[in-house]
């Protein structure tokens, strides 16, 4: 009831938003604005802490929401022919747990879950279906002498032409593939990827992907974020590969140093394919604030705006040096903005930008995303059938779980918390090999980072030990990112080394602080490449 009533609020919220900036608002040209906006409590407020904290709590959530009608069959000795089906919706789940007394109902009350367990019953749902895709595949192989089974998918690809290789790889691959385990093998290295080594390629294939050289996306220095870039000439296909690293990088829960604007994460989750959504200047202000600004003036402005903007109903963007007018409506390159006409010239300016002039690229960039997604349920059974006819047809359906997320969770599990709390992440250690808390080189260690360091070390030092800079959606302190730092020898030449793939630290014993700080800085600097030690 409270969270039904927060919602409202939050839309009460949003509507006065709309109208302020209608009205031409200081919130945005930096003055008073006018009168105040609903007051409505943030989603951490409504997290339940004790049933977050809890793996097995989630997982006999998942198993009784899931596999409701096979345990009450199960319970009341129903015979099964043919089987109870899974539930194959949250709104069934929703329903469903009105009678089901043996859950929390969390699945039918997701606003309990943070964004890290929203991900785990992701998780629960695609090792589920690993485990019956494996078995059939095993069964196929025995009994039809079908292909060998690989319970992994395997990417082999080399650094100079990772995005290419990338491409090959994945571009036939069935979306029950996504869900496997991702290893990664690089040309001519010898690393094994027990998971550092893919965090990398995320990392290289992002890099690559961001690199002004592809132009797929334009960089806006004010917020540091990225955009689509409506004159790219680019294949679809980067785009929809993009896509799929997202989804690829869900199942394997790896972070990525991807930059986009919160609108990107809600155009994802609608159910729209080109993920069209309705969007206001209160949106493009987190993406082009000088342009935002622009428009908010031309609605604020009093006097005579067709002879001051001297605009007509056109947008415009750049493409390799030229610029390329499109009309915004039907003749609009004749059309005039005037003050009668200027609200509806905004709106069509708003929509372009967010919707039509990125159309295709992002409608291939979702598809990726949904393809890691996608999972094969049983049809609904036939009007007055209690329970699904066997070996009845499937219907390929995006993951209901994908649903338990909000635009802001879905971001946070794809690029990690941005706080850095390296205090929690000093309390958040173990020690091994000879070393303790007490020993000198793990107190100078921590001098080092906590004292001589400064952010942007930080973060490089982070790079070097996990292969990510971001923090777990729970932070430094989360169990997944415990760090464990160990002795490697005694004093020697050689550089502190790290297994990204269990966030391990090994320094050699150095004999003073001052030896410590210089090789670690020069560790952090150059800390590319694998190879076995």
């Amino acid at each position: 009831m409270f969270w039904k009533a927060n919602l409202r609020k939050r839309e009460a919220r949003k509507r006065w938003r709309r109208a302020e900036l209608t009205k031409g608002t200081a919130a945005v040209v930096g003055g008073e604005g006018r009168g105040l906006p609903p007051r409505c409590l943030k989603d951490e407020e409504f997290f339940n802490d004790a049933l977050n904290s809890c793996e097995r709590v989630l997982a006999h959530e998942f198993d009784h929401s899931m596999l409701f009608e096979h345990i009450e069959a199960e319970r009341d000795m129903v015979p099964m022919q043919p089987p109870p089906r899974r539930a194959s919706s949250l709104l069934e789940i929703e329903r469903k747990a009105l009678v089901n007394n043996d859950t929390f109902g969390l699945l039918a009350h997701p606003f309990c879950l943070d964004a890290s367990n929203k991900c785990r019953f992701l998780m629960f749902d695609s090792s589920t279906r690993q485990r019956i895709e494996t078995r059939q595949e095993v069964m196929a192989q025995v009994m039809q002498g079908m292909r060998r089974v690989n319970p992994y998918l395997v990417i082999k690809v080399k650094r100079e032409d990772i995005v290419q290789d990338t491409l090959d790889s994945i571009a036939r691959l069935k979306p029950s593939e996504f869900r496997k385990k991702l290893k990664v093998q690089f040309a001519g290295e010898d690393g094994v990827d027990e998971g550092g080594v893919k965090k990398e390629f995320f990392e290289l294939l992002v890099e690559k992907l961001y690199d002004p050289n592809y132009a797929m996306f334009t960089y806006n220095s004010s917020n540091k974020t990225y955009w689509f870039n409506s004159g790219s000439f680019e294949s679809n296909l980067q785009y929809e590969m993009f896509g799929a690293l997202l989804g690829m990088a869900i199942y394997n829960q790896v972070i990525l140093s991807i930059r986009f604007p919160p609108v990107v994460y809600e155009k994802l989750l609608v159910d729209d394919p080109a993920g069209f959504i309705p969007c206001t200047l209160d949106t493009l202000m987190d993406i082009q604030p000088i342009l935002a600004k622009s428009l908010t003036e031309m609605l604020e402005f009093e006097g005579n705006v067709e002879e001051v903007f001297c605009r007509n109903f056109v947008s415009s963007y750049e493409s390799f040096g030229a610029v390329v007018e499109v009309p915004l409506k039907e003749g609009g390159d004749t059309i005039p903005v005037t003050n009668a006409n200027r609200a509806e010239y905004v709106d069509l300016y708003v929509n372009w930008f967010f919707n039509q002039s990125i159309h295709e690229k992002f409608s291939s960039f979702k598809f990726g995303f949904l393809r890691c997604m996608e999972v094969e349920e049983d049809a609904p059974s036939p009007a007055g059938a209690a329970r699904p006819v066997a070996g009845a047809a499937k219907v390929k359906s995006v993951n209901m779980f994908l649903k338990l997320f909000r635009p802001v969770d879905l971001e946070l599990l794809v690029c990690g918390n941005p706080v850095l709390d390296f205090q929690e992440y000093r309390n958040n250690t173990d020690y091994a090999d000879g070393y303790d808390a007490n020993s000198d080189q793990c107190r100078w260690f921590w001098e080092v980072v906590l004292e001589s360091f400064d952010d942007d070390q930080r973060r490089e030092l982070l790079t070097f030990v996990t292969g990510s800079d971001r923090a777990p959606p729970k932070g430094l302190g989360a169990p997944e990112a415990r760090l464990t730092l160990s002795r490697q020898g005694p004093d020697c030449e050689s550089l502190p080394t790290a297994h990204t793939c269990f966030n391990h630290l090994l320094i050699p014993a150095y004999p003073t602080k001052e030896k410590l700080e210089a090789k670690l800085r020069l560790a952090i600097t150059f800390n590319q490449g694998f190879g076995i030690a």
